[in-house]
């Protein structure tokens, strides 16, 4: 019968393709990302345990929803030159200012 082998086909196609937008970003890229906020940061003046706690939460967040494929896309379009794609750079704005929200209320009163 047709029925079964069309919905095996399409149950294994559904797997590959979630396997593949699953792949995580290297960690040696968020490494590298996390030592650029930390700079970034603390060049700002920032307090390092603020900057500390929203570079860790931004990166979290950026292995946890961020694809390799978009991730990559914002890569190539700045060695380009070029604009990223915005929905995703809109994505990684908020969720920079969402952690550092996060940090700036977890830091002790007066900082």
């Amino acid at each position: 019968m047709r029925i079964p082998s069309l919905c095996i086909a399409a149950t294994c196609w559904l797997g590959f393709a979630l396997a593949c937008q699953a792949e995580p970003i290297p960690q040696r890229y968020l490494d590298a990302d996390h030592a650029t906020c930390l700079a970034g940061c603390a060049k700002k003046g920032a307090p390092e345990n603020f900057c500390k706690a929203a570079c860790d939460c931004s990166m979290e967040k950026i292995s946890e929803s961020v694809t390799l494929d978009e991730y990559l896309s914002v890569v190539q379009a700045m060695a380009q030159n070029t604009e990223p794609p915005k929905s995703v750079m809109n994505r990684l704005t908020q969720l920079s200012l969402d952690c550092a929200i996060e940090a700036k209320k977890a830091m002790p009163s007066g900082n």
